[in-house]
């Protein structure tokens, strides 16, 4: 924008306008002004630089109105209003409605030019550029101009900026000063003691700030992965350790049924180690017009295996429970569960139908068989029932016998009673329960396992998964109880 700083004569308005009119007729609106040889000519638009003001007044005093109009129509018959109603407050440019009047012809006078509004704005404008022209970049020993910084300058803790090839030196407003989580600034240094509601920005050598402890706020120190190995709670300067989850031990845990079975494990990177803990499916028991005899528990083991020692996939196998008997014969045996070749857990031995014994629960090196538990060191029939760590044994014999209990592996089934009440299966800590012996009177109660599935208590009943050796059945029951299934679960630590 420009403006010239002349002075041309008022003239009176030749044709009444409104409020909303957006142009004027002036009275002889030639020969405004002289040349230099004293010749009168014409106005042109060059003479009033790119913008230009006028103000309306009646010929009383009574009202007034400034308006800005186009300096390029100056010679026309009718010149164009940019602007009405204008309220003169140093700068020209806000139009308000209640200024803008209507204006009747040879009572209005119309002054252009240097007559007060483009006098004022002129000097504004030529004030204001002279201020800044004249002055120069603030340093710490004058006073001068300065460039407001942006956000990314203050971050970057820069001092001045070149502006038109002159340097300046760069300020901040308050609230870019201000430190957030995405930006450099001041904080507020709190007094001791530090509470919640005061918080406090510290640096390595603060000493107004003690260790913090379980019941108070305070410094801790970022543990190493030796340390998170070790299990250290106190570091080196002498605050609590914390756990970066970057450095922390992670432990996902899967676990597979018999639905995933064949399942393909994957080792995957940063792994450390894995705990595999597995279970043997529990058999099924015999049914039989004497009685029937319960199925063996299966066996529980569990080990420890570092990444080396693991392919880069392993196969799960989980073993299936033995199905129920409907006609009369032996039960089915429980299936061995394993992870690729590394471990496997064996299976309960099926209750048998002639004489009703019970299966012998599943051992950690082998199967049980009938009134025998699986190895090593698995409890034998006899007159009692034979007890073992890792397998539970049955008893070979046709009356009423509980089976034998174990530790690890699956507990024996109970035989069934010829003449009575069947016995009870084998109890078992880890491995599963025996099944219950089925007599023509009455069937025992299934044996119990603290960590794993039950026998089948009562004719017919299965054994719990996972595990559980399923009750025997005597002929007047629709079936024998099936054995529950095995189970694998993998903990994998990164």
């Amino acid at each position: 924008m420009s403006l010239y700083f002349l002075s041309i004569p008022p003239k009176k308005l030749s044709q009444s306008i409104t409020s909303s009119s957006s142009s004027f007729k002036l009275n002889n609106i030639k020969s405004w002004k002289r040349n230099a040889l004293g010749v009168t000519i014409n106005l042109a638009s060059s003479d009033f630089g790119t913008t230009a003001y006028g103000c309306l007044r009646n010929d009383t005093g009574t009202k007034i109105e400034i308006f800005e109009f186009d300096p390029a129509t100056i010679a026309s018959a009718s010149i164009t209003i940019l602007k009405r109603g204008l309220d003169f407050n140093g700068d020209l440019t806000t139009q308000t409605t209640n200024y803008k009047l209507d204006w009747s012809a040879n009572e209005t006078t119309v002054q252009l030019g240097t007559d007060v509004p483009q006098l004022f704005q002129y000097l504004k404008e030529y004030v204001d550029s002279s201020i800044i022209a004249g002055a120069v970049p603030a340093s710490t020993t004058a006073a001068g101009l300065v460039v407001e910084a942006s956000q990314a300058e203050v971050n970057a803790f820069t001092d001045t900026k070149v502006v038109s090839s002159v340097t300046y030196k760069l300020i901040a407003t308050p609230a870019k000063l201000q430190a957030t989580t995405a930006n450099k600034g001041i904080v507020r240094l709190s007094t001791a003691p530090v509470s919640a509601a005061e918080p406090i920005a510290v640096g390595d050598n603060d000493l107004r700030v003690a260790n913090a402890s379980t019941t108070a706020y305070g410094i801790v120190e970022e543990a190493t992965q030796a340390e998170v190995d070790a299990g250290t709670a106190t570091g080196g300067t002498g605050a609590r350790l914390f756990v970066n989850p970057s450095t922390a031990t992670r432990v996902i845990v899967q676990t597979y049924n018999l639905v995933d079975s064949p399942a393909t494990w994957t080792k995957v990177t940063g792994l450390k180690y894995i705990e595999v803990k597995l279970w043997a499916a529990g058999a099924s028991g015999s049914r039989h017009a004497n009685a029937g005899g319960g199925g063996g528990g299966g066996a529980y083991n569990e080990m420890t295996f570092s990444a080396s020692q693991l392919g880069a996939t392993e196969t799960i196998t989980i073993g299936a429970g033995g199905a129920a008997i409907t006609g009369s014969s032996d039960g089915n045996v429980g299936c061995n569960s394993s992870f690729g070749s590394l471990i496997t857990v064996y299976g309960g031995a099926a209750g048998i139908a002639s004489g009703g014994n019970g299966g012998g629960g599943g051992g950690i090196e082998s199967a049980g068989s009938v009134g025998t538990g699986g190895e090593p060191f698995g409890g034998a029939s006899g007159a009692t029932a034979g007890t073992s760590i890792f397998g539970g044994g049955g008893i070979d014999t046709d009356s009423a016998g509980n089976g034998g209990r174990t530790v690890y592996g699956g507990g024996a089934g109970g035989t069934g009673g010829t003449a009575g009440t069947g016995g009870n299966g084998g109890k078992s800590t880890y491995g599963g329960g025996g099944g219950a012996g089925g007599g023509q009177t009455a069937s025992g109660s299934g044996g119990v396992s603290v960590f794993s599935g039950a026998g089948g208590s009562n004719s017919s009943v299965d054994g719990t998964t996972p595990s559980g050796g399923g009750a025997g059945a005597y002929t007047n029951k629709a079936s024998s109880g099936k054995g529950g299934d095995g189970r694998v679960i993998v903990h994998e630590f990164y």
